[in-house]
């Protein structure tokens, strides 16, 4: 075993433990780190299918946590895990947090996907069937705002 072999296992535990943690009440500091981390390198990548059960999580928080360790990893997928209606099923979510961040962090994977054709087609056909008047009125306005900041991206 070489010292960088023992790098490698070392950054993975540190990986594991982060992951592990994202379950508990110190969640914060381990999603800021799997957050920062998955901005450099691919080593977050692997845990994707974690990140995706976050989405059903019934903690509002960890939904929150999975839309946006998916949406940082998109810059790294390569074995195309990235499934847009699965992801754009929380633009539906009760809580304005999660269906904002939905929103928001489209732009992160429009970029990594490269404005992909399918993917814009799949958010403007959300974009059109999502009823946001079903939502209380203070939460209306800024849901239109971040839908339409999206649009405009994927129609320059």
């Amino acid at each position: 075993m070489t010292i960088s072999d023992i790098s490698i296992k070392d950054k993975n535990s540190q990986i594991s433990h982060l992951i592990d943690i994202l379950s508990t009440k110190d969640r914060c500091n381990a999603f800021n780190s799997l957050q920062e981390k998955s901005k450099t390198d691919a080593s977050v990548y692997p845990y994707w299918d974690i990140f995706t059960e976050l989405l059903k999580s019934e903690n509002a928080f960890e939904r929150s946590i999975g839309i946006h360790l998916i949406a940082v990893n998109t810059k790294w997928d390569t074995q195309n895990k990235f499934d847009v209606d699965l992801y754009l099923k929380m633009c539906d979510d009760i809580s304005l947090v999660v269906s904002r961040a939905c929103i928001q962090n489209l732009e992160k994977i429009l970029k990594n996907k490269n404005y992909d054709m399918q993917i814009c087609k799949r958010i403007k056909e959300k974009f059109n069937s999502l009823d946001v008047d079903l939502r209380p009125i203070t939460h209306r306005n800024v849901l239109k705002k971040d839908m339409a900041a999206i649009l405009k991206l994927i129609n320059n």
